[in-house]
């Protein structure tokens, strides 16, 4: 599968961004197959998370992404759906600084599955 991801025209892009230093604030990726979208971000979060921008499965942060335990990178919906508690907690977590890594991060997954709340 990372044979896929890094050969990826989304992943290009934001591999050309990182290395420019010329990341934006949003990326959107869509895919019909949810689980592999779910997949995908996360293995580009390490990515930019990662110390070495390689995905070395070395450094502390891609340890930490890989245990879903990293504090710069936060995924959403918790459950089933994205509900009103998600956007107050995502609106709560951009006013905060970075911890470990140089960037923060926010995967929002299936957001057609948000409420309308």
């Amino acid at each position: 599968m990372k044979d896929f991801f890094c050969n990826n025209s989304a992943f290009e892009k934001i591999k050309k961004d990182l290395n420019g230093n010329k990341l934006t604030h949003a990326y959107l990726f869509l895919s019909d197959d949810l689980l592999t979208n779910i997949e995908f971000t996360k293995y580009v979060a390490k990515f930019i998370l990662c110390s070495t921008h390689t995905n070395c499965d070395i450094c502390e942060n891609c340890a930490k992404v890989n245990k879903d335990s990293h504090p710069d990178l936060l995924t959403f919906p918790k459950e089933k759906n994205i509900v009103v508690e998600d956007t107050e907690k995502i609106i709560e977590e951009t006013t905060k600084s970075k911890m470990f890594a140089d960037y923060k991060i926010f995967i929002l997954n299936d957001f057609s599955s948000a409420t309308q709340q």
